[in-house]
C-alpha cells in the first residue's frame, strides 16, 4: 500500500501534496502545447512543458510581445482545489467548459491595442490557470479556451489518475 504524502503549506496557507510529476505528463503536455502553440503563431521562439514542485507548466512564445502560460497545480483534494480555484477565479464570470468549474475574464491595456486574457478552471484536484498575452490590436497568442480544450482531450485522464494516485504508465511498464 501506498504512503500519502503529507500536505505542505504553501504561501498562501492552501495545503498541497509535493507533486510526482510523471514523464508521461510532461510528454503529453508538450504535446499539447507543440500543437496549441503553432494554431495563431508565426513560428514559436518557445514551446515548452514542464514540471514544477506542485505540478506542472506549460509556455509558449509565437512572437515577442505575445505569449501564453497554462499552470497546472495539484493540490491535496478536490475539497482544497475547489477553495483554490474560488479564490483563483474571483476576478471573472463563471463559464461554461467541460461541465467544469471554470471562469474568464479579459484586461485590456489602457493605452494601446492588447489583452490580458485568463481562463481558470479545476479538474478534480488540479486548478489550471491559463493566461495569454497580446501586446497589440493582433491576437498572435493562443487563446486560453484553444490551450484548455488540448489538454482536456489529451490528458485529462491522465490528470485525473495523478489525483487518485493512479500509477503512471511507465509504473505499470506500459
Amino acid at each position: 500500500m501506498a504512503s500519502t504524502p503529507t500536505p505542505t503549506p504553501t504561501a498562501t496557507g492552501v495545503a498541497t501534496f509535493p507533486a510526482t510529476p510523471t514523464t508521461d505528463g510532461v510528454a503529453v503536455l508538450q504535446g499539447v502545447i507543440e500543437q496549441a502553440c503553432h494554431i495563431n503563431g508565426p513560428g514559436p521562439t518557445d514551446e515548452s512543458a514542464r514540471a514544477t514542485k506542485h505540478g506542472y507548466t506549460l509556455h509558449c512564445l509565437p512572437s515577442a510581445g505575445h505569449e501564453m502560460r497554462a499552470d497546472l497545480v495539484r493540490y491535496a483534494d478536490v475539497e482544497t482545489a475547489g477553495a483554490q480555484f474560488a479564490a483563483a477565479s474571483e476576478p471573472g464570470a463563471a463559464r461554461s467548459f467541460h461541465e467544469l468549474p471554470a471562469a474568464f475574464w479579459e484586461t485590456p491595456f489602457g493605452s494601446f491595442d492588447g489583452a490580458n486574457r485568463y481562463l481558470v478552471w479545476q479538474l478534480d484536484c488540479w486548478v489550471v490557470t491559463v493566461h495569454s498575452f497580446d501586446d497589440t490590436h493582433f491576437s498572435v497568442a493562443p487563446q486560453p479556451v484553444t490551450l484548455s480544450d488540448a489538454i482536456i482531450a489529451a490528458a485529462s485522464e491522465l490528470l485525473r489518475g495523478e489525483c487518485h494516485g493512479s500509477p503512471s504508465r511507465t509504473e505499470l511498464g506500459i
